[in-house]
């Protein structure tokens, strides 16, 4: 009885520790997939396989478009006219895809050195985790390589965003993506 007793505490151990590792385990297998559907999207558009739903350059029209059309509610940050003097960043447009069954909002930007675009999804729907971690401010950004795209994963308001390009970009850089038009666009910029 008391061999059974020694063998019983190592195993019930691993049985812990295995179990603990579990919500990790598929926490990260579900921000993968939030990741791919961002690239598959991504190179949809690209190849000429997703075409915008809206093609415009404002952002108030984008939110506009998708208010009645998404599950959750999205609000594409406005933009103040002195401010878009030379946006680094064009608005191209915006498209409905899904993710998992559910739909999401992809909006698209133009630079000079590539196509960007943002997947955004409900928190409850979409997990961000996994990759490299960067803290700015509240937010918490996830860094991947993933072939010749970055993606840039985080979450904040209940949503979940995926940036896609092919550009290098700091955490506050990809910020800059939605926010280079708005007054508190300073405070992403990296401070020496």
């Amino acid at each position: 009885m008391i061999l059974s007793w020694k063998m019983l505490v190592p195993a019930a151990l691993v049985i812990a520790l295995c179990l603990m590792a579990v919500p990790n385990i598929v926490q990260n297998v579900r921000a993968a997939s939030y990741v791919e559907a961002a690239l598959t999207n991504h190179n949809r558009y690209l190849h000429g396989e997703l075409s915008p739903g809206i093609r415009t350059k404002s952002p108030e029209a984008v939110t506009s478009w998708f208010a009645d059309k998404l599950p959750f509610q999205f609000r594409l940050p406005s933009s103040e006219a002195a401010l878009q003097a030379n946006p680094t960043y064009e608005l191209a447009g915006a498209s409905l895809v899904q993710y998992r069954g559910i739909l999401a909002a992809m909006v698209v930007y133009e630079a000079p050195s590539g196509t960007i675009s943002l997947l955004v999804e409900s928190s409850k729907a979409a997990v961000v985790a996994g990759g490299d971690m960067s803290h700015y401010g509240a937010l918490i950004f996830h860094y991947r390589n993933e072939g010749r795209f970055k993606v840039i994963t985080w979450s904040a308001h209940n949503l979940a965003y995926a940036l896609v390009s092919s550009i290098a970009s700091s955490a506050e850089q990809s910020c800059l993506v939605c926010h280079q038009s708005m007054a508190d666009h300073g405070q992403f910029r990296r401070q020496p």
